[in-house]
């Protein structure tokens, strides 16, 4: 009985070494740094007192048609000038 005993202990280190082995042949991770993501750039509110109000500057600088300088202001604003 005594060969037994030492087949139950034999076969429960070769497990315990299997399970100890695995665990050595797996490569340590490395840290890996990840940008956060950037927020969406929001698109700048062009409001209606906004164009109005660079319409004028437009006209006060060099005159010209009132429909033009509207849609010439709203263009500048739009594009961030």
């Amino acid at each position: 009985m005594a060969s037994k005993g030492n087949r139950n202990t034999s076969s429960s280190t070769a497990t315990a070494e299997k399970k100890r082995g695995s665990a050595r042949s797996v490569a340590p991770h490395k840290p890996v740094s990840v940008a956060a993501p950037e927020p969406p750039v929001r698109a700048r509110e062009v409001t209606h007192e906004m164009i109005a109000a660079r319409a004028y500057e437009l006209w006060k600088m060099r005159g010209g048609d009132a429909d033009q300088n509207w849609l010439e202001a709203e263009q500048l604003l739009r594009n961030g000038m």
